[in-house]
């Protein structure tokens, strides 16, 4: 399941965009294991960025707060600080 996650730190890792890993059920085994272990009050995923975790969960965030330094593609982030 390597490759699923990037970014620069632990706490701050972003889904990767992998189709081919999508068309593998690699994406959707990772949620099932995270299930599971939340299920069996286990820790569930610390490694996500908070931002994206409570958007997943549909928590309130404050996306004013979000450091776009943190996105692992600079190409991306670029574009985000042009448009913000």
């Amino acid at each position: 399941m390597s490759g699923i996650f990037e970014g620069r730190q632990d706490g701050q890792k972003f889904f990767s965009h992998d189709l081919s890993k999508l068309e593998e059920g690699q994406y959707k085994l990772a949620g099932q294991l995270v299930a599971m272990s939340i299920a069996q009050d286990g820790h569930g995923l610390h490694i996500l960025n908070e931002c994206l975790f409570n958007l997943m969960v549909g928590s309130p965030t404050d996306l004013q707060r979000f450091d776009l330094d943190l996105l692992p593609d600079y190409q991306s982030s670029d574009i985000l600080k042009e448009v913000l």
